[in-house]
């Protein structure tokens, strides 16, 4: 080949990797990469007996940091409404960027299934993608601008990555929500959020049967509730116990906790009763303690360990009680059960009956490795 002849092979490759890149830029462009989506309940106007939903979307500007698009569209279908978005903006709406999908409470109280699964079939969804309620409008909660530094999609984002940082509820994702919907042996739960005037609270954790919301644990529980739940790397515990005529009231700041459960079932096969035994190992440093006991002698510091497993015990005990109140698996004891038995005895069962009649038993085992303030 000559020299020629080369040289005009480089050029058609470089006009072709330009055009090639080119195209990918304009692509990209014509893209509007949706941070938040929310679902709500559409209120009645008339008398339809069709329940109707509202979507919003969030987009963020680029040429403007912080700020963000949302445009709204009113359907009888998740399908529908995507159509109805999509018409509103010369863009491609597209999912790759999903950050959070939150869910207006009276919505979630009918079932969520249908408006996620479309969302968890879409491969271009990461597994980072966060399923909230929202304790009121979830549009509202959207539209409004609570930090002018970021986009309301950003601050919501960082908002419930900060706790589950702090074990103020699981962290878990899309995939998790359905993964445990699609299990029989556990219900899904997801973080509560609701909307102040100007910021975003955490209103609790809230509890699902099956796809639809139930109820919620308080935030002021929700450590508890992770300890049973799932296992703690580095939690934060604030315990604090009435005084009367013969002690003082007492209270115990309680970090670093590191925890680890075990669910062990007993069943007696001819009643088909269950009795599942619940053991949760804690180990943490005492930030704080404000009583009149000296935690540096070794009595006291027992003594210290076996309230803390009281109030463990007593909490966790009432937390399990509360969901068996309302029917909803929300700790997996039915996993432990359906381990516990073979495929035939487990479908034979039907756990949504049984579990509000199982006995539950919590036991918790404290450590104390170290010693803070103390006052």
């Amino acid at each position: 080949m000559s020299r020629n002849a080369k040289i005009k092979i480089m050029i058609i490759l470089n006009v072709l990797f330009f055009l090639t890149g080119c195209n990918d830029i304009r692509i990209l462009e014509d893209q509007a990469m949706i941070q938040t989506i929310t679902y709500d309940l559409e209120k009645k106007n008339d008398d339809s007996k069709v329940e109707e939903i509202n979507v919003s979307v969030s987009i963020p500007i680029a040429e403007e940091k912080g700020k963000q698009k949302i445009i709204h569209a009113k359907a009888g279908s998740s399908k529908e409404a995507r159509l109805k978005l999509s018409s509103q903006t010369g863009w491609n709406l597209v999912n790759g960027q999903l950050r959070t999908i939150l869910i207006g409470k009276s919505l979630a109280g009918l079932g969520v299934r249908t408006h996620l699964d479309a969302l968890e079939r879409d491969p271009s969804i990461g597994g980072r993608t966060k399923v909230a309620i929202v304790n009121g409008d979830a549009a509202a909660m959207l539209s409004t601008d609570y930090d002018k530094q970021q986009g309301t999609y950003e601050y919501i984002d960082r908002l419930i990555e900060k706790e589950v940082q702090n074990n103020t509820f699981p962290g878990l994702s899309l995939y998790h929500f359905e993964t445990d919907y699609y299990d029989d042996g556990v219900d899904p739960v997801a973080p509560l959020l609701i909307k102040k005037k100007t910021y975003v609270g955490v209103d609790g954790i809230a509890l699902f049967q099956d796809d639809r919301y139930v109820t919620k644990i308080d935030s002021t529980r929700a450590i508890i509730f992770s300890l049973i739940h799932q296992e703690l790397d580095d939690g934060h515990i604030n315990f604090r116990w009435t005084g009367n005529k013969e002690a003082d009231p007492e209270f115990v700041a309680f970090s670093n906790v590191k925890s680890s459960r075990k669910l062990n079932v007993k069943h007696d096969p001819k009643s088909k009763d269950f009795t599942v035994n619940i053991s949760v190992k804690v180990k943490g440093s005492i930030l704080e303690y404000l009583g009149n006991k000296s935690i540096r002698e070794n009595e006291n510091r027992a003594y210290i360990e076996r309230k803390l497993e009281e109030y463990l015990e007593h909490d966790m005990e009432r937390l399990v009680a509360f969901t068996q109140r309302h029917n909803v698996d929300s700790f997996g004891l039915g996993k432990a059960v359906r381990n516990s038995l073979d495929y035939e005895e487990w479908k034979s069962l039907n756990w949504r009956d049984v579990y509000p009649t199982v006995k539950v038993n919590c036991k918790a085992t404290v450590e104390i490795r170290d010693y803070g303030l103390v006052k």
